[in-house]
């Protein structure tokens, strides 16, 4: 009954001697006797870390309350039509039942995080200044509608790139999972109930290797997501 919350009158004090005393042992059985004091149950998760043992359990238990399922998405052919290394906002397309779909998912309590190959960056077609103002416009417009993006991962990577500090084989790139790694390290994820959805052998790969279940784009985003949302 003690959650650890409590809201008195002042008239308490009237039982407060110059003593030592037990809030929990003394006043409060007393209060109770005499039934001066009500209580509210509530059945939410609740943990008592006043022991090592459960101090102990309580890193795992925290963990869990606080995860929650997520979408992984490639984002060129997945959110928006792939034109080839689309970088300017006019170039950008959403799919269809992507908005809706988007929605849907933040109704239903995913995170949404983004993971995009973007060796156009490496090979100099635009740069990452082009990238970055992208997505702030993208953001602009999402925000409008109540729709955010949890976390976004880029990589400018490509063994052929022009830039000499892109220009290597990266796990970050997409067969690699670096990026969704990078997410699971700042985010609780609860793996069970989180998918990803790309549109390419790579993204498949890079699911495969973070234990995620994999889904290649279909026509319609918000159909797509719907059925695989209800099917857990």
């Amino acid at each position: 009954m003690n959650g650890g919350i409590y809201f008195f009158n002042k008239k308490i004090f009237n039982y407060i001697k110059k003593r030592n005393l037990s809030l929990e042992n003394d006043l409060l059985p007393e209060f109770i006797k005499k039934r001066m004091i009500n209580g509210k149950i509530f059945k939410n998760f609740f943990i008592d870390i006043g022991s090592n043992y459960y101090f102990n359990a309580a890193k795992s238990e925290l963990k869990k309350q606080y995860e929650k399922p997520a979408i992984f998405l490639d984002r060129d052919g997945v959110i928006n039509h792939d034109y080839g290394y689309v970088h300017q906002y006019q170039n950008f397309k959403f799919r269809s039942g992507v908005l809706k779909g988007l929605k849907y998912l933040i109704k239903n309590n995913y995170n949404i995080f983004i993971v995009t190959n973007q060796a156009g960056i490496g090979k100099k077609l635009f740069t990452e200044e082009n990238f970055f103002k992208l997505h702030k416009k993208i953001k602009e417009k999402l925000e409008k509608l109540n729709i955010y993006f949890n976390d976004v991962q880029y990589s400018p990577f490509h063994p052929k790139a022009k830039i000499k500090k892109f220009r290597k084989e990266s796990v970050m790139r997409k067969p690699g999972n670096q990026m969704i790694k990078n997410i699971m390290l700042n985010w609780d994820v609860n793996k069970k109930k989180s998918f990803m959805i790309g549109d390419k052998e790579t993204d498949k790969l890079a699911a495969k290797k973070s234990k995620l279940k994999y889904y290649y784009a279909e026509k319609n985003f918000y159909n797509q997501v719907r059925l695989i949302v209800n099917s857990y």
